[in-house]
């Protein structure tokens, strides 16, 4: 077996003819380019060995410099060697492709002679290192979704919901009677979305906003009731009206309560809420007069005309404690023609006969105090406009339709103040009304 041996090593050559890291120059090559071997161009193939030193054909081509594989080198054209910078000390795997330097200015010279070497064994190692590095990333991929699909809220895609929309509704009552309303809005929503056109689908908005009810989220749940109503006019819950009575069960819900003593009470806070359950009622009973729920919307609608017309009191009390009688004539009078037998007729007639008492409306408060006591003669309020009826009796006479009433000026506005610096700029003119042209 006979091989072919390379040329001279560059450090086999005399150390002193040649600073560290430069090769020579020949006169056939320009400066800094390394020669190809004219022996075996780049198309051409080396001989082959079969083996090499201590069988390993890389050491025979560590050694001799010739490749025993029968392939040719990759990098076989001419590399530019940069001598203007300082040579580095040569690593092990630098000095792996060629004999051991005797000296360090040999260290030099073989480490830049290895620079136009073609590494061929190092490459054959990178796809063995590059497959297990994505086995181990891939590894560590597969840990990460497992870890964080067990901390994960909420059903898996693949593993909990169900292949048709009949078995995810069922999955979605089965977690609404385990009182997981969350899991429940969660299965009832995928059918929604994923299967739109299927019967399931309707009932699973249905189940979504009785979901959102228990959850007490009161907005979306009265908001999702009215909503199906309109999409789902022949649903068997909105013809008997049921889905319309727990519109207004919602927003009834959603209204200020009393929390033990502390403050304010619920009819000194907004109350807006109950004014949309009280128009929600109004629909219901309007639409669906002979529903089974009608008697619970009927006691639902007296609790909220008795909370409307407590918060009106208030109002009322607020005014007058402020000397602001004609703005509580206006609550009052709007409350006794708004919530009639919501609980508190005689206590608004009584307010209403003091404050036209204290008006000087004669007249208005004998009326007031006579109505009172006619509707109401068991209430303490109606023995109580008795005794005021015989006062004014006492002191103004019989009734007098043409008494004359006490004159009233609207409040009128005050103007808002003059900013500091006003009087230090002056007053300044007012502008001229431009004229309309018709």
């Amino acid at each position: 077996m006979t091989i072919t041996s390379r040329p001279a090593h560059p450090a086999d050559l005399h150390a002193a003819r040649y600073p560290p890291g430069i090769l020579p120059v020949s006169s056939r090559y320009p400066p800094g380019i390394l020669p190809v071997s004219s022996r075996y161009p780049v198309s051409a193939t080396r001989p082959t060995v079969s083996t090499g030193v201590h069988g390993d054909p890389r050491s025979s081509y560590a050694a001799t410099g010739v490749r025993v594989d029968g392939i040719a080198p990759r990098n076989d054209r001419p590399r530019r060697v940069d001598s203007s910078t300082t040579p580095r000390l040569p690593s092990n795997s630098m000095l792996r492709s060629g004999p051991a330097p005797r000296t360090q200015q040999q260290a030099f010279s073989a480490a830049a002679f290895n620079t136009s070497r073609p590494r061929t064994y190092a490459r054959s190692r990178s796809p063995q290192r590059h497959v297990l590095y994505a086995r181990a990333c891939g590894a560590c991929f597969a840990f990460v979704l497992s870890v964080t699909g067990a901390c994960a809220n909420g059903p898996n895609l693949s593993t909990d919901y169900g292949q048709t929309a009949r078995e995810n509704y069922e999955l979605a009552v089965a977690e609404f009677a385990d009182r997981d309303w969350e899991e429940a809005t969660t299965f009832a929503d995928f059918v929604r979305v994923r299967f739109p056109f299927s019967r399931y689908a309707v009932e699973s908005e249905l189940l979504i906003a009785r979901a959102d009810f228990e959850l007490g989220n009161y907005a979306t749940s009265n908001d999702a009731f009215k909503q199906f109503a309109k999409l789902h006019p022949t649903h068997q819950h909105v013809r008997n009206g049921w889905v319309a009575y727990m519109a207004s069960v919602s927003a009834y819900m959603g209204a200020p309560e009393d929390f033990f003593f502390l403050l304010p009470r619920h009819y000194q806070r907004d109350q807006s809420q109950l004014r949309v359950a009280l128009q929600d009622l109004g629909y219901f009973f309007d639409h669906y007069p002979d529903s089974p729920m009608a008697a619970h919307a009927a006691k639902l609608r007296d609790d909220v005309q008795h909370k409307l017309l407590e918060h009106e009191l208030y109002v009322a009390e607020f005014y007058l404690e402020r000397d602001r009688p004609h703005a509580a004539i206006g609550r009052l009078e709007a409350a006794h023609k708004r919530y009639v037998g919501a609980g508190f007729d005689a206590d608004i007639l009584f307010m209403l006969g003091l404050t036209y008492l204290r008006m000087d409306e004669i007249e208005l408060a004998r009326n007031t105090f006579s109505e009172l006591q006619t509707q109401h003669p068991a209430h303490h309020h109606g023995k109580q406009a008795r005794i005021y009826l015989n006062h004014i009796y006492k002191v103004y006479g019989p009734a007098d339709p043409h008494r004359t009433r006490p004159e009233y000026e609207p409040p009128t506005p005050k103007s808002p103040p003059r900013p500091k610096n006003a009087a230090a700029r002056g007053s300044s003119p007012t502008p001229a009304a431009t004229p309309t042209h018709r």
